[in-house]
């Protein structure tokens, strides 16, 4: 991602500079809209799919794909369940200043090398497309370092640099008719920008392992925009008060904040629990016992509104959650397993609000094996009541109460008085 976006920087830096100078603002933007809307139109006649029509009109082959469709008010519900974690909060901050360094870099850098340095447009524009080339060159490779030694490392070299290049700058004006040296300053801030691009994403990327990780990483790209915005328009509300010198100063300054601010953020390997959604396996036969009768492992209905539910790949465990209600089903041995906060938050995404008239049905059978569900009380919080299959030993929780027995409050010691005894 870091490469491509890069690599799209700096030939398209190279042609608009050759295009200013030789056409005119005008003719340039409108290559530019012509170019885009090339790639628009070929994003729209891409076929994500073998049969899907190319366009509304012509024809297509159907093609049968199960895939669950959570509603948007689930989705919205396990976004905010990961989004407002201290990790991802942190990171927040850290994505917000990182935009603005960027932004406010992106608009000090080509007024100082005109105006400062005295390079033309086609020089700056030739500069930004090899050094940038280069720069998605080293960020590609950057790739098995971030494996190696983690984004957050990698991430603090890479800034601490960015904010010495800075000082640097501010501290060397008697070098600033040093064309050599310019350009060689100039060169290296170039280039370390696809750098830092790929440690902030995959610093994203390894908090994003949810159901809801498309939308989540939209976010957090977003804050950086909106922070990249904001860096430019915090340049050009000093450029004209502030020097040069203190300019650079600031830029030194802001990178130093982004640093204590990235040394809040700590995040493990297992922070966040890995949930894909699963293809439900077919093929799987087991045996129940109490009369019970084969049964087949896979997606299976749920046994309280009869809707779908989706096969959930979680830490290495598969469980199954209705699209509907949000119930969740697991299989002997699975709840003792996952029973965690940080699981529960991450799968547990139902409305519990509607899990009350859920909780009243319970007496029905098995929707793994049809055996005989047992109804049961957990020891610790008897407010939380689920059933138990007595041939297969699988266990169904309403919406809700998963993340409920997963957390204990004080509140769950007065529901232990309060709850009636379950008949």
């Amino acid at each position: 991602m870091a490469f491509g976006k890069a690599a799209g920087w700096g030939i398209s830096s190279a042609v608009s500079g050759v295009l200013l100078v030789s056409l005119g603002l005008p003719a340039t933007a409108l290559v530019a809209a012509m170019a885009s809307g090339a790639i628009c139109l070929a994003f729209g006649v891409v076929r994500e799919r073998a049969g899907e029509r190319r366009f509304p009109w012509s024809a297509g082959r159907a093609v049968s794909e199960p895939r669950g469709t959570p509603s948007l008010k689930a989705v919205l519900k396990g976004l905010n369940a990961v989004l407002w974690t201290r990790v991802s909060t942190v990171l927040m901050l850290v994505m917000f200043l990182d935009g603005l360094v960027g932004g406010y870099g992106h608009a000090l850098m080509p007024i100082a090398a005109v105006k400062l340095f005295g390079f033309t447009t086609p020089e700056w524009s030739q500069l930004v497309a090899v050094m940038g080339l280069i720069g998605a060159g080293i960020a590609l490779a950057f790739g098995p370092l971030i494996d190696r030694f983690g984004a957050k490392r990698m991430l603090l070299i890479t800034v601490a640099l960015v904010a010495v290049h800075a000082l640097l700058l501010a501290q060397t004006q008697y070098l600033w008719k040093d064309t050599l040296y310019v350009r060689s300053m100039l060169a290296v801030w170039i280039m370390m920008g696809p750098v830092t691009m790929v440690c902030m994403i995959a610093l994203a990327m390894a908090i994003c392992a949810t159901t809801s990780s498309a939308t989540q990483f939209a976010v957090y790209m977003s804050i950086a925009n909106l922070g990249s915005s904001a860096g430019s328009k915090l340049y050009g509300s000093i450029a004209e008060g502030a020097s040069y010198h203190e300019a650079f100063l600031l830029l030194c300054l802001l990178t130093i904040i982004m640093i204590m601010a990235l040394a809040f953020h700590r995040h493990r390997r297992g922070d966040v629990p890995v949930v894909q959604r699963k293809a439900a396996s077919r093929y799987t036969v087991g045996f129940g016992i109490g009369g019970a009768g084969t049964y087949w492992s896979g997606a299976i209905r749920c046994p309280k509104c009869r809707a779908d539910m989706e096969t959930l790949e979680v830490d290495g465990v598969e469980i199954d959650r209705c699209l509907e209600c949000g119930g969740l089903w697991f299989d002997a041995g699975e709840m003792e397993k996952l029973k965690s906060r940080r699981i529960a938050e991450a799968v547990d995404i139902g409305d519990s609000a509607n899990a009350a008239a859920h909780n009243r049905i319970d007496r029905y059978g098995c929707p793994r094996c049809g055996g005989h569900m047992v109804r049961m009380v957990d020891a610790r919080q008897r407010h939380i009541w689920y059933e138990k299959c007595s041939s297969c030993h699988g266990s169904y929780l309403d919406a809700g109460e998963f993340l409920d027995l997963s957390t204990r409050t004080i509140s769950d010691l007065l529901n232990r008085f309060r709850t009636p005894a379950r008949d």
